[in-house]
């Protein structure tokens, strides 16, 4: 009681007990892997470009040799997580890694051939 009035409490302590969690959904903890795999593929993808850009134009600005140096040796580094976040992605979607980088050799190879019959 405050002063001469009783205050009550709009919301009982019953309705509290008898609110329960939503049920949880085992079948998307696969999803919800893959999906926080792609945020940090995409993260990665970033820093990536982020060293790359920051390397680039350091050589540009004819800044500190070093610098430059320093911003594509951070990008392999950078490209070494991209590729292991890929192996992952492959792993959560039960692909073969190895047929993939095959796959990529392919296309790879493909279009070396595509770039070398459009110069001659």
């Amino acid at each position: 009681m405050v002063g001469s009035k009783e205050w009550k409490i709009p919301y009982t302590t019953g309705f509290l007990t008898r609110a329960r969690p939503p049920e949880r959904d085992d079948s998307l903890v696969p999803y919800l892997k893959i999906f926080m795999n792609l945020i940090v593929l995409q993260r990665e993808l970033g820093l990536l470009t982020h060293a790359i850009h920051y390397g680039i134009s350091s050589k540009a600005n004819k800044q500190d040799e070093r610098e430059a140096y320093a911003y594509f040796a951070h990008a392999k580094t950078e490209l070494s997580d991209v590729l292991t976040q890929c192996r992952l992605l492959c792993e959560l979607m039960g692909w073969d890694y190895q047929e993939l980088l095959e796959m990529g050799e392919e296309r790879y190879l493909e279009r070396m051939q595509e770039l070398k019959d459009r110069r001659i």
